[in-house]
């Protein structure tokens, strides 16, 4: 209920819990703090302490996650840091090294993982110290796109009105 349009201050008021918050975010499981940071962007809740306390819980967490909980939870903390506009260069690094084309990991991350990543990159990665990793990322999209049923390849310089019609076509 508290996500929902009629609780305008809900994240305010959690503000008034930030021990209680500091405390769960730095007991809980890798998909729990993630979940955490998603509502903590829902709900509009930019704390640098308890941001700082959910990426150091995170980033210990990743170290002994299995991989299945570490390509869902890696890339929600990571967009929700993004989202919430707290630059954290060791979640950067991490992301990349736990997920890099080298390593043969992308191939666990979902496709919205794999969404939220590429979103995320431009704004955790401002000196694009890492742009060969979101070009890996982009091209990986790419090619589940162009492999699906009913997939119609259209030019970029193509007009609005043209796509409609070259989709129209292909159907």
């Amino acid at each position: 209920g508290a996500l929902a349009d009629g609780v305008p201050n809900a994240g305010e008021a959690l503000k008034e819990v930030r021990l209680e918050l500091a405390c769960a975010l730095d007991g809980g499981g890798f998909l729990e703090v993630s979940l955490a940071l998603w509502g903590f962007v829902r709900l509009g809740l930019r704390d640098e302490e308890l941001l700082d306390v959910a990426v150091s819980r995170a980033l210990k967490l990743q170290k002994t996650s299995t991989m299945r909980v570490l390509a869902t939870a890696l890339p929600r903390t990571f967009w929700a840091c993004a989202a919430l506009d707290f630059q954290h260069a060791l979640l950067l690094r991490t992301i990349t090294d736990r997920f890099s084309a080298t390593r043969s990991t992308m191939r666990y991350l979902l496709p919205e993982a794999f969404h939220a990543i590429i979103w995320a990159c431009p704004i955790m990665d401002t000196g694009l110290q890492f742009v060969n990793f979101r070009e890996a990322l982009e091209a990986k999209v790419m090619y589940w796109l162009r492999t699906r049923l009913n997939y119609v390849a259209i030019p970029k310089k193509t007009d609005e009105l043209e796509k409609y019609f070259v989709m129209l076509d292909a159907c």
